[in-house]
């Protein structure tokens, strides 16, 4: 039951996966859960005279239906975002060269209808290389959530500064932010959360939906 509602709830929103592939493979993943459940619960209740021909067209039809109205849905978000309406706003922890790379990435990708508005700094870096504005350090991070309009907090640090994702997520989710984290394929870090390959570069997105705590 908590994998269906977990699958079901990070389906609802279209805005966490940026890659249709990724969107295709947690929709069959959510499927196979649905099937696992409706035969475990037949096979408990001993329902055998279920038609098997009913139930596999009900189990191809249902995620058919839904992808395409999800790439519909997604193709006009997709252009109402191109077109500069309805802006997501993004704040980038990080000042390096990763957290360069990706915001630049974002931008690019017009479609996704984020915006950076910034970018904060943390002890463990070298020198900024953003062209950006830096709005303050980690510390602040509360200060600049309730400053700014921010809907994403990318998460975009050296190894080395690996100890504070875990707390600068859980104040983010905790304010309701999706957190998405630039990291090395080889990091397991995150192992929850939603994995993609995005122009280049691996990123786990962690979703807040108001029902459990990051992490």
């Amino acid at each position: 039951y908590n994998a269906l509602k977990a699958a079901m709830g990070e389906l609802y929103r279209l805005d966490v996966r940026w890659r249709v592939w990724t969107e295709i493979r947690d929709i069959a993943r959510a499927t196979l859960v649905v099937v696992a459940l409706t035969l475990s619960t037949l096979f408990l209740v001993k329902q055998t005279d279920v038609s098997r021909l009913f139930l596999t067209l009900l189990f191809v039809a249902q995620p058919t239906v839904t992808l395409a109205g999800r790439l519909a849905l997604r193709a006009a978000f997709n252009w109402n975002r191109s077109q500069g309406r309805d802006p997501r706003y993004m704040l980038v922890v990080g000042t390096g060269q990763l957290a360069e790379d990706f915001a630049d990435r974002v931008e690019r990708h017009a479609g996704l209808g984020l915006r950076i508005v910034g970018h904060l700094s943390a002890p463990q870096e070298a020198d900024p290389v953003v062209t950006r504005p830096i709005l303050g350090s980690v510390d602040q991070i509360d200060e600049v959530l309730h400053g700014n309009v921010v809907d994403e907090v990318a998460i975009c640090l050296p190894p080395s500064a690996n100890r504070l994702l875990e707390p600068i997520a859980g104040i983010a989710a905790g304010e309701g932010k999706t957190v998405r984290v630039a990291v090395d394929p080889l990091e397991e870090i995150l192992p929850h959360a939603i994995q993609e390959e995005f122009d280049g570069i691996l990123v786990r997105s962690l979703v807040n939906d108001g029902q459990r705590e990051a992490g």
